[in-house]
């Protein structure tokens, strides 16, 4: 991610992080078909790789989303309340300043005044502001099956936006532990089903 070494001003959108990402895989590989893949919130920067490629006339082979929430996902209330629970236990005040921030300049319509220099911060204001449009994409998402606090299918919302097909495969693991061993094997299965056919 741009401005991990701390010598770059860290982008904050998630369109210019997506731009920046297809910027450095272009380097590799000029021209596609692209495989791209993303977990948790890095899922939303695949996702908005992929627009922009099918934008450009790009042909985006696959598109791995796991365990990432949609913009459009409804949290319910009670892990909104939780969350913040939790913060406030474990004294990491700095992220719930972070929240009342957000909110407060988002009611006031003034989110632009906030300027964000530290890497995980510009990251979490640009999920919270950005607004997904639809994608002609294709998508294969993997849900940490294991996740018993979910009250809906980590998947809504992204059914109103991919227009193309959804491919929803489970893997039995929280949202943690999905990618470590030893639940990343199985995890490495499902991509290599998906692979084979490309």
């Amino acid at each position: 991610a741009k401005g991990i070494d701390d010598l770059e001003q860290p982008d904050s959108t998630v369109e210019a992080m997506a731009a920046y990402c297809i910027k450095n895989m272009k380097k590799v590989q000029p021209n596609g078909p692209y495989i791209l893949c993303g977990f948790s919130s890095g899922g939303t920067v695949a996702y908005e790789m992929s627009c922009q490629l099918i934008e450009n006339g790009e042909k985006v082979a696959r598109l791995f989303m796991v365990d990432s929430f949609s913009p459009l996902h409804q949290y319910p209330i009670s892990l909104k309340i939780e969350k913040i629970w939790r913060l406030i236990q474990k004294k990491r005040f700095r992220e719930l300043q972070e929240i009342f921030y957000h909110t407060s300049l988002s009611l006031l319509g003034m989110k632009r005044l906030r300027h964000l220099k530290a890497l995980g911060e510009s990251h979490r204001w640009a999920l919270w502001n950005y607004q997904a449009k639809p994608c002609s994409s294709d998508m294969v998402y993997i849900e940490a099956a294991d996740d018993g606090k979910r009250e809906n299918p980590a998947c809504s919302g992204w059914k109103e936006l991919v227009h193309g097909k959804i491919h929803v495969e489970k893997v039995s693991a929280s949202h943690g532990l999905i990618v470590k061993e030893p639940y990343v094997l199985e995890l490495a299965s499902r991509f290599e089903a998906f692979l084979q056919d490309i």
